[in-house]
């Protein structure tokens, strides 16, 4: 499977036409649940156990949004992965952490799978659920369920995201190794700090009336943002240029916190140009970025172009699931000028 996906991307890299198309990845995974001061009956109304996420939705319904537009909620039933079980000889080998049981309880190991709600993916329990209790940042008391105040939650550690991110499995690349050895953990840097936005809220509404319960905390969005975010996406590349009297050097950084792409199946297409005054093209130089030649932590591509007002660069977002290549979109565009003398 790998050499395909790989193969075709090298092949066909620079002339792809505009298509709509799913994506398959999930972003690092962390949480913020606060608790409800509330009644458990809506839960036994409906005799929905806390490994349930829509247990968790009664009380936690934003939460429970959030996370079901992420692809953590889709990391089971998301149809590239589906297609690429098939071709696996051990398959099972990708179910801890696309179907895991408690990943708290497991730290720093990686998750055992689960065998109930498969079609839930990574869900609420997976992060939350230790003991038959719930750990979250603040360990507020309810009736709703027991509820622990976690170190891991409270002093923001990205331990759970590493747990699987720091793993090659086929066409999953290790990113979480990457962040642990580049300076940002020592900077204060989680992997929250970029795919998790800071909220503030009240963590919990009373199921009955929907009014929210407790004092507004501050959190993170559950709705975690990674490739299939084009705006999110286009903040991994920085382009800088240096403009000389007889030429100029274009740079195209990577300003994520670890490689890109983390998937043998994504790929990059960047189209670098430079131009004269009047906007006509001078130069033109196409590259790839993939998983066979990714640009790590700090990297940059650079090149020499002539003299030039003006630079541009365009990078594109290319995904195979095994039925093609399709391109995503455009997720980063600018335009440097030379400075006025």
């Amino acid at each position: 499977m790998v050499p395909f996906f790989s193969l075709l991307l090298e092949n066909a890299m620079l002339s792809i036409p505009i298509a709509a198309g799913p994506l398959f990845l999930f972003a690092a995974l962390m949480v913020s649940f606060g608790s409800p001061s509330t009644s458990e009956e809506a839960l036994q109304d409906k005799a929905l156990p806390l490994d349930n996420p829509k247990a968790c939705a009664e009380c936690h319904p934003r939460q429970y949004d959030e996370w079901k537009s992420s692809l953590h909620s889709q990391s089971w039933v998301d149809e590239a992965y589906q297609r690429a079980l098939k071709h696996k000889r051990r398959p099972q080998s990708c179910y801890a952490c696309h179907i895991p049981g408690s990943v708290l309880g497991r730290l720093p190991k990686r998750p055992r799978s689960r065998v109930e709600r498969k079609e839930h993916g990574i869900s609420c329990s997976s992060c939350h659920i230790k003991e038959n209790k719930v750990h979250g940042p603040f360990g507020s008391k309810t009736e709703a369920h027991p509820t622990v105040q976690s170190p891991v939650f409270a002093k923001g550690s990205s331990e759970l995201c590493i747990s699987c991110h720091k793993t090659k499995v086929g066409p999953v690349l290790p990113l979480a190794k990457d962040f642990l050895a580049s300076p940002l953990p020592k900077k204060g840097k989680t992997c929250m700090s970029c795919h998790m936005a800071k909220i503030e809220r009240s963590m919990a509404v009373d199921p009955k009336t929907g009014k929210a319960v407790g004092p507004k905390r501050k959190g993170r969005s559950h709705a975690i943002q990674g490739p299939t975010h084009p705006k999110f996406l286009g903040h991994a590349f920085l382009l800088e240029a240096v403009f000389g009297p007889d030429k100029t050097i274009l740079t195209l950084k990577n300003r994520a916190g670890h490689r890109i792409p983390g998937l043998l199946m994504r790929a990059f297409q960047v189209v670098l140009t430079a131009h004269d005054a009047k906007g006509k093209t001078l130069w033109t130089k196409k590259s790839l970025i993939s998983g066979k030649a990714s640009l790590g932590f700090g990297e940059a591509l650079s090149f020499e172009a002539p003299k030039a007002a003006a630079v541009k660069a365009e990078v594109t977002h290319l995904f195979s699931a095994g039925r093609g290549i399709k391109n995503m979109g455009i997720v980063y565009a600018k335009t440097l000028k030379a400075p006025k003398k």
